[in-house]
């Protein structure tokens, strides 16, 4: 009742002789200061909430070449917005209750597919996408909702010059991507092989390739060895590279307070997935899963700080002459590792009569990063962890009856922040 929420989704789908046509229409509202400080964000008003539009087309069409080659063809076009009158309540600006946001994007997207099946054992996948996307990433504070239907929702509008601001807070952009992939998967004797490779041309960045490989064997009938190494890479979404905080300076209001600029050429991270593991079958029953992974991410995006004094901002309040602001850059040489193992077990059918069966999943991490410039404080830094060092449940089912199935389950966790 006092933070209220609401959301709707309501679509069609449509299929005849290979061609499927689809359309969603969805709306969310919450309120907009949930998950946020309540120092710096008020609760008090019901009226401040975010909400988004989303409507969602798509058309596929899936064809047999041949016997062994099928064709899968798609188009969809992807439309976001935000209501307009989606705010915030800032406890920082005495004068008002609410500023005002908008967001908005428009994303086309082409896929061509061709699957070609030789035998039972082998299959290859190929295929190409291609992207166009328009963009007004989220705006700085509004003092009134944002029109769109004057304004426009994308890329096409440049809003008048402010005589405090400027045009600090609008950055709308379009870009496009062409990706290219093929994938192949092969049978061969005790062994199973999959590997493949996507490249993708953004026009915002560089040529990118990234390899992935998967090998399976088997060792005896109930045992085989696995694994995989996979590369990829994170594109910033515009909204965290154009990212625009700047308010009237409560000592000043014919001033700007600047808290956070944009950096539009922030570059994407660089992602590395590897894995080890075994499949056994123990006295018949127990079907084990031992896995040892390793995952690094590379060229981190974080928070810095750059001198105010360095930077054209129209308007600027000067606190003080060591004022800086806060942007998101990639921090060179830094990386992030995660490496652990994961055990899973299960035992089908302990007592036959009731048809139960008992899964056990044990999961031990560790997090480890370096990052060059921060140095001094690795233990606050490491205290910051959304992941526990172990992580468990077990399961328990029993189906004695047709009409009568019983789950019982229990998670556990070690402390984490």
């Amino acid at each position: 009742e006092s933070l209220p929420a609401a959301s709707h989704m309501t679509g069609l789908q449509l299929e005849f002789r290979g061609v499927k046509l689809s359309y969603d229409n969805m709306y969310r509202k919450t309120h907009s200061s949930i998950g946020r400080s309540g120092y710096l964000y008020k609760y008090n008003n019901p009226n401040n909430f975010y909400g988004d539009f989303i409507q969602k087309a798509s058309l596929s069409y899936d064809f047999a070449i041949t016997n062994n080659l099928q064709s899968t063809t798609n188009l969809s076009n992807l439309w976001y917005y935000m209501d307009n009158n989606s705010s915030l309540g800032l406890t920082f600006l005495n004068k008002t209750d609410n500023v005002y946001l908008f967001s908005s994007s428009k994303d086309f997207l082409g896929e061509q597919i061709f699957t070609f099946s030789p035998s039972g054992k082998m299959e290859v996948i190929t295929g190409i996408t291609y992207q166009k996307s328009k963009n007004l990433p989220l705006t700085n504070y509004l003092n009134s909702p944002w029109d769109y239907k004057k304004n426009g929702l994308f890329s096409n509008y440049t809003p008048p010059y402010d005589s405090i601001s400027g045009s600090f807070g609008f950055n709308p952009l379009t870009f496009h991507e062409i990706s290219g992939f093929s994938q192949m998967y092969m049978l061969l004797n005790n062994w199973t092989i999959m590997g493949g490779i996507r490249i993708d041309r953004n026009s915002n960045y560089k040529l990118v390739y990234n390899p992935r490989i998967a090998i399976q064997r088997k060792i005896s009938t109930v045992s085989s060895v696995f694994g995989s190494l996979g590369f990829a890479f994170k594109a910033p979404p515009a909204t965290l590279a154009y990212q625009s905080i700047a308010f009237p300076a409560p000592q000043e209001p014919s001033l700007l307070t600047y808290q956070m600029i944009p950096n539009p050429n922030l570059m994407p991270e660089k992602f590395q997935a590897s894995e080890l593991g075994i499949r056994t079958l123990l006295l018949s029953k127990i079907h084990i899963n031992l896995a040892i992974y390793y995952n690094e991410i590379r060229n981190l995006i974080m928070d810095r700080y750059i001198p105010a004094n360095t930077l054209d901002l129209p308007g600027r309040y000067i606190e003080t002459p060591f004022d800086s602001m806060l942007y998101r850059d990639n921090i060179k040489n830094s990386v992030s590792r995660l490496y652990g193992i994961q055990i899973t077990g299960r035992w089908n059918n302990i007592i036959p009569s009731l048809k139960s069966d008992l899964e056990l999943n044990l999961s031990f991490a560790q997090k480890s990063e370096k990052i060059p410039g921060i140095t001094d404080i690795p233990e606050l830094l490491g205290g910051f962890k959304l992941m526990p060092k172990h992580f468990g449940q077990i399961k328990f089912t029993l189906n004695p009856f047709d009409n009568l199935y019983i789950n019982m389950e229990s998670i556990w966790m070690s402390k984490w922040l």
